[in-house]
């Protein structure tokens, strides 16, 4: 008898802890889906202000992009940045 009734409870906790689930899942569906889309509208903007791919500031932004600058990371500790190795160091008027 005991047995019988360990099964059901088991299957309780079962159905509880899946409807649990299926509520927070719902209710979750519910408030990311009654959020309104901001729309963002571009003014037309003059020739000066555009980024072309001719442009100089597109260069820096690719060269700057493809820098591969990990070799140098124990000196500068900075992989956005490279030095021009071999560096010479000067530290209390010595070299």
């Amino acid at each position: 008898m005991l047995y019988c009734i360990e099964g059901y409870a088991q299957k309780f906790m079962k159905v509880i802890r899946y409807s649990a689930f299926f509520f927070f899942a719902l209710r979750t569906l519910a408030v990311i889906s009654c959020q309104e889309e901001a729309e963002e509208f571009i003014d037309e903007t003059n020739e000066e202000e555009t980024i072309t791919l001719d442009s100089i500031l597109t260069g820096r932004l690719i060269s700057a992009s493809q820098n591969n600058g990990y070799l140098d990371n124990i000196v500068d500790g900075s992989s956005c940045t490279s030095l021009a190795l071999p560096i010479t160091v000067f530290a209390n008027g010595q070299e």
